[in-house]
């Protein structure tokens, strides 16, 4: 094998943001392996980005521009958008128009996207689908220290005493992280995990202590252990009286309502015996890290919760220090480099506000006569404007909020109303595309080239590594968004010739008037993001950018924040902020008894336009489902592995039932993953309501309740097909999940017909009457099968039985179907052994496999199936699931 050429960019998906070497081997082909030397992960990659190599192809992508269905020339495509946009402004005024745009843009794009409409089109109208994910830490951080700061690195996990994971199944969500504070804690036996979490999950591999807490009470917990703090004088008096603002404030909040250990037990449902021993771990540990995500911030209290946390680091000085912080983990590759431009609808740009001096200092730096004088709509209202018919124009970039967003039959009845609807993506067809009236082709990962910011402010340069022109005309979003703009009038401002020159601009607001306040000079107000250091790089140092965490202020960065105990208030102290805690909006009830959780998988991302193109991602979990621990399944005389309808009076969606009694009785969860391109009916955000945290505008998407019944489904099955089968087709079938795998489709299959029926369903798929057809149908074994042949070549084959655990095993039919042994499909003599669900996806190792080797082998750890089968021995991913085993 030889190796052409080495390029060294970043990962597409998690906060995290690793490096990433892209290997291009034989002219075009191209394998991913870890850049040992970038700081985010030194080598290590997830299960996602081994498989990186597998989402490059070109299938699916959009190619061209597009105005109501049909391809257009790029030209007539921009003109379109600037004639609508324009007009739209002229008649209706600039808050008629908005963007929508999202993590998955690189800096670059986003600066530009949020210098448009805010500078020159003069509304705040942009927000980001970092709303959905990190919009509650925002607000938190700024709340406490005036900025939206992420204090620590992830350096800081290998000296911390004490790691707190709340809201975060890490082990599935930033697998890399998780493998670094799991190798940190093989190396300081000191180190301690507590996990805070509704759910036993595979982060539970390295914890000490969880905390299986009632959904949605997290804050009760950490304002029980703030009092606690100040009740018994373990407070930090000398780092609060320097450092610190409102202590008053905090404890006279705690004459309020009880905070009590015994009280948060009652609401929290953990044991008292487990609130003091989590409280006992954080006194007497000198370093101390909270990581939170999604759990905490996708919360109708979400900038409280985060608020909560800090508060407890604040009041014990564990802040600012090596191995101490609160650490807010990002969901997305750039949502802090969105952060960073102002991409969400109430910042500015650069960390600046809507406050009198700050629009005045960013108008005079874009010289933007228009420039936007409040606060835009965030995601849920921007959508409520356009349903109301206020918004006649909205822009969507690489997001997919018909899946994304809660209560989304309501988004698309929004978008279905808008006169004017502009995608901007790397695919044709997803839920959100089917209602635009313009598609713009984008550049893809590896074929655009920028910067993005990961969870711990760690610059890195994201590079093109593969030239699709010759298949795909697609432009850079930069270049995209810089088109209308000077469409619109806006050519003098607008006229960059690549990235650099947006970068360098970028870098230059960020240090504009950045400065302490002097007698001389009040108006300025010193900020976080400063990047003064790269404002006058060249060209060539833009290119060869090593990873660098900002502020930025010489050629080493800053690891982390407060280190001098100064943070970006008016007096240079951080602020403590009384939390009274609360419980989710939706409350349990006969009619609804589950509450409803949902979060992602470890193989896919968001709503799979890229993991669902690997033929590796996809074998690990392959279609929608809802876990139910083995007592509620009983109860409610439901069956492991049926279809079943979950309800409440929004609506309705069907996914498989499995058991998972790591799950609290009166719980469930669903993976996020699938909607309407990869499944019948399994957009979970159906059945999520628009509730939403007060002050940072975040949807509550952690917590909605429901009910859950048997979808009374009277055949199950599945269809292979080498070709696609189109969803007009898939529809006769009252349930469908598509996968594909390297050469052909899998299609799960369910209907509610009697099994005599099955064959016009046959017909539906199947029209052409010329060829070849063989059926097998066992009346015993209610087993009946169906091939089509083209020239005696296998084309698709149907598998049908009145219970879903009779189907064969799908990897076994695979390996028949790719070989073309129809007659074997046919016959009843099946001859496999079932490996079960595919837990190592680099390997393909089956989870009997696994149970068959440890049974066999008496093994008694994880390492030891790794010696036997290599499970685990690659990317490392799977190592959490396989040791569930050894519970």
């Amino acid at each position: 094998m030889k190796i052409e050429e080495n390029i060294k960019t970043t990962c597409p998906y998690c906060g995290v943001g690793c490096g990433v070497v892209m290997e291009k081997i034989n002219n075009k082909k191209f394998e991913s392996i870890g850049d040992k030397t970038h700081p985010a992960n030194f080598g290590r990659l997830c299960i996602k980005g081994v498989k990186l190599s597998e989402t490059l192809s070109i299938d699916g992508r959009l190619t061209n521009p597009q105005i109501n269905g049909k391809e257009a020339k790029w030209d007539d495509a921009l003109n379109y958008v600037a004639k609508g946009f324009s007009e739209s402004i002229k008649k209706y005024g600039a808050g008629s128009v908005a963007f929508y745009v999202s993590g998955q843009l690189l800096s670059e794009d986003y600066y530009i996207a949020n210098k448009l409409m805010k500078g020159f089109i003069g509304s705040s109208n942009i927000d980001t689908n970092s709303r959905l994910c990190m919009s509650s830490s925002v607000a938190g951080h700024k709340r406490a220290f005036g900025s939206d700061s992420v204090p620590g690195s992830y350096e800081d996990f290998d000296y911390a005493d004490l790691i707190i994971l709340t809201g975060s199944n890490m082990a599935y969500s930033h697998p890399v992280v998780f493998q670094r504070i799991k190798q940190a804690k093989k190396d300081n036996n000191k180190l301690k995990i507590i996990s805070i979490d509704p759910r036993i999950t595979a982060t539970n591999e390295i914890v000490d202590l969880h905390l299986d807490i009632n959904a949605g009470s997290d804050g009760f917990i950490f304002n029980s252990l703030l009092g606690y703090l100040f009740d018994n004088d373990l407070v930090d008096n000398d780092f609060i009286s320097k450092h610190t603002n409102n202590v008053k404030d905090i404890t006279k909040n705690f004459t309020t309502y009880d905070y009590s250990i015994k009280k948060t037990s009652e609401i929290s449902g953990i044991s008292i015996k487990d609130m003091e021993s989590f409280i006992n771990y954080f006194t007497k540990s000198d370093k101390v890290i909270t990581i939170y995500s999604q759990g905490i911030n996708q919360s109708n209290s979400g900038t409280d919760k985060v608020n909560a946390i800090i508060n407890c680091h604040l009041a014990t000085g564990k802040i600012g220090k090596i191995g101490s912080s609160p650490f807010s983990i990002t969901g997305q590759p750039n949502a802090m480099g969105g952060r960073e431009v102002g991409g969400l609808a109430n910042q500015l740009a650069s960390h600046m506000d809507f406050d009198k001096d700050d629009i005045n200092r960013v108008q005079r730096f874009w010289q933007a006569p228009n420039i936007a004088q409040k606060e835009g709509l965030k995601a849920i209202d921007m959508f409520d404007a356009i349903d109301r018919g206020e918004i006649k124009a909205i822009w969507i970039m690489h997001t997919n909020p018909a899946v994304s967003m809660p209560q989304t039959q309501k988004i698309k009845q929004a978008l279905e109303k808008c006169p004017l609807v502009i995608v901007s993506d790397i695919v044709e067809a997803n839920d959100t595309n089917q209602y635009a009236n313009v598609l713009f082709p984008a550049l893809a990962w590896g074929e655009k080239d920028g910067t993005i910011t990961n969870s711990d402010r760690t610059i890195s340069r994201q590079r093109a590594f593969i030239d699709n022109k010759e298949f795909i005309n697609a432009k850079a979003d930069w270049e995209i968004i810089q088109e209308v703009a000077q469409r619109m009038g806006f050519k003098k401002e607008f006229n960059y010739k690549n990235s650099y020159e947006i970068f360098i601009e970028h870098c230059k607001l960020s240090s504009f008037e950045n400065e302490k306040p002097t007698k001389d000079n009040m108006n300025y107000k010193l900020r976080d993001f400063n990047l003064s250091a790269l404002a006058n790089i060249s060209f060539q140092e833009y290119n060869d950018l090593e990873p660098i965490q900002w502020p930025v202020l010489d050629k080493h960065g800053t690891k982390r924040m407060f280190e001098n105990g100064e943070f970006f208030t008016y007096n240079q102290k951080a602020n403590f902020i009384p939390i009274t805690p609360t419980l989710p909006t939706l409350k349990t009830n006969a009619k609804y008894p589950f509450i409803f959780n949902n979060g992602r998988l470890r193989n896919h991302w968001h709503t799979m336009s890229r993991t669902s193109k690997s033929a590796t991602l996809v074998k690990h979990i392959t279609e929608p489902y809802i876990a139910l621990n083995e007592q509620d399944i009983i109860k409610h005389k439901l069956e492991e592995n049926e279809l079943v309808n979950v309800y409440n009076n929004l609506s309705h969606i069907t996914l498989r039932l499995k058991k998972d009694n790591n799950i609290k009785s009166g719980h469930c969860f669903a993976p996020i993953h699938w909607g309407d391109t990869h499944s019948s009916n399994a957009t979970i955000n159906n059945i999520i309501y628009s509730n939403k945290d007060p002050i940072s505008g975040q949807p509550e998407f952690k917590h909605s309740v429901v009910d859950i019944k048997s979808a009374d489904m009277k055949l199950y099955g599945f269809i292979y097909s080498f070709n696609k089968i189109t969803k007009d087709k898939l529809n006769h079938f009252d349930f469908w999940a598509e996968i594909k795998l390297a050469n052909h489709y899998i299609y799960e299959i369910a209907i509610k017909d009697e099994m005599l029926d099955f064959r016009k369903y046959i017909t539906n798929i199947d029209m052409d009457i010329k060829s070849q057809k063989l059926f097998f149908i066992d009346l015993i074994k209610k087993d009946y099968r169906y091939i089509h042949l083209d020239n005696d070549v296998l084309d698709f084959a149907f598998f049908f039985n009145e219970q879903y655990s009779l189907l064969p095993p799908r990897k076994y039919i695979s390996s028949l179907f790719d070989s073309n042994d129809y007659q074997k499909i046919l016959s009843d003599e099946d001859d496999y052994e079932d490996e079960g669900k595919i837990i190592c996806s680099c390997f393909g190792v089956g989870e009997n496999t696994i149970l068959k080797a440890i049974k066999e082998n008496n093994l008694l750890k994880v390492e030891e199936i790794t010696n036997i089968l290599k499970a685990g021995s690659k990317c490392g991913s799977c190592l959490p699931e396989m040791s569930c085993y050894f519970d």
